[in-house]
């Protein structure tokens, strides 16, 4: 060795020969340990495993919730049409009985209107203009001098 230029183990090194019964022995013990963690990485890979299939059953889960959430707003949302469409058929067609239940407080509260009322409805029988019915009232003449 020394004519290459080489020189055995290093002056001051620690390092040791370690003999051939104790490096099988040291070989097997890391071996063992080694088919331990092994065991052991795979018992953590099938919890991984059954986690992340459990968040894929979640999430299907989720999925399905939101859609029939979504299935129901729909059928919310065409009800609330629904009503509010009849909502506003009820009120058009209550409005003719508005206005008479207001024609009926003011002639309840001015009793000669419902007399004015008749009279221009006899006024409008018999031809009468509206202009010509205010000016009657009015204590106007409409007769052509």
């Amino acid at each position: 060795m020394e004519k290459y230029g080489l020189q055995r183990g290093i002056r001051g090194s620690e390092a040791r020969h370690i003999d051939t019964p104790k490096y099988y022995r040291d070989l097997y013990v890391k071996n063992e340990d080694l088919k331990e963690k092994i065991e052991y990485l795979e018992e953590e890979r099938q919890e991984i495993y059954e986690k992340v299939r459990d968040m894929y059953d979640r999430k299907d889960e989720a999925r399905e919730k939101f859609l029939n959430m979504h299935e129901y707003n729909r059928q919310k949302e065409s009800a609330i049409s629904e009503k509010e469409s009849r909502l506003e058929q009820l009120r058009q067609d209550y409005e003719p009985y508005m206005a008479q239940e207001d024609m009926n407080l003011l002639l309840g509260v001015l009793p000669k209107l419902s007399e004015h009322l008749k009279i221009v409805q006899l006024c409008k029988g018999i031809g009468l203009t509206i202009d010509a019915i205010k000016r009657l009232f009015n204590g106007e003449s409409i007769c052509k001098k």
